[in-house]
C-alpha cells in the first residue's frame, strides 16, 4: 500500500515494489471496491495479460468505466444480465485490475498519466484510460469479465452496481423513446 495525494506517483511506486519482490502479477485494488472472497483466483485463472471488472462510477446514473471504441460503436460498455465471460475493451477502471508484470516491463514508463482531453482541453483523462491505450499500442488487450463484474460494487454514497447502470441506460432509451421526434430540441 501507498499512501499520498498524487495517484499516479502511487501506482508507480507500486509497479517498482513489485518488480523489488519479484511478483509475477500486479493487483491494483481500490478501498473503495467491494469484490467476492475469490476475485483474486477467478482473474489469475483467467491466464491473461490484463484482465479486470467492469464497475460503475460513482454518479447518480452510474455509467460503467469500461469503454469500447471499435468501427461499430463507440461508447460506454455495459454488463447487463444476457452478458457473460470475458470482453475485450478499449479502457476500463483501474480500481480492480490484474496485470502480468512482463506487461509493465514492456511497456515504457510514465505508465500512468493524466491527459487533458476535449475541446479546450477542459476535461482530464484519466491514468487508468492513459494505461489502457499504451498497452494497446503495445499489442495486449484490456479484458473485462462480465460475470465478476455483477458482483462487485463501488462503494461511495450506496454500492454503485453495473446492474444500476444498466437500469439508468434503460431509463434514459425509455425516455428518449417517449419524446415527440419532430421537435427540435429532441436530442439525436
Amino acid at each position: 500500500m501507498v499512501y499520498s495525494s498524487n495517484l499516479c506517483e502511487n501506482r508507480h511506486i507500486l509497479v517498482s515494489k513489485a518488480f523489488q519482490f519479484e511478483a509475477t502479477h500486479m493487483l491494483f485494488w481500490d478501498a473503495d471496491i467491494k469484490v467476492p472472497p475469490d476475485a483474486i483466483v477467478k482473474m489469475v485463472n483467467h491466464h491473461l495479460p490484463i484482465v479486470a471488472i467492469n464497475y460503475a462510477k460513482k454518479e447518480i446514473q452510474a455509467p460503467p468505466t469500461a469503454f469500447i471504441d471499435t468501427d461499430d460503436y463507440i461508447g460506454p460498455c455495459y454488463t447487463q444480465k444476457h452478458h457473460t465471460g470475458l470482453q475485450a475493451v478499449s479502457s476500463c477502471g483501474f480500481s480492480f485490475m490484474l496485470i502480468r508484470m512482463d506487461v509493465l516491463q514492456t511497456l515504457k514508463t510514465p505508465l500512468f498519466q493524466f491527459t487533458q482531453e476535449g475541446p479546450e482541453g477542459i476535461k482530464t483523462g484519466g491514468e487508468d484510460v492513459f494505461f489502457c491505450h499504451k498497452a494497446r499500442e503495445a499489442g495486449f488487450d484490456i479484458v473485462i469479465d462480465h460475470d465478476l463484474s455483477k458482483q462487485c460494487a463501488h462503494l461511495g454514497d450506496w454500492e454503485y452496481t453495473v446492474e444500476m447502470s444498466d437500469i439508468a441506460q434503460a431509463a434514459k432509451q425509455h425516455l428518449y423513446r417517449g419524446m415527440d421526434t419532430k421537435s427540435p430540441d429532441v436530442p439525436l
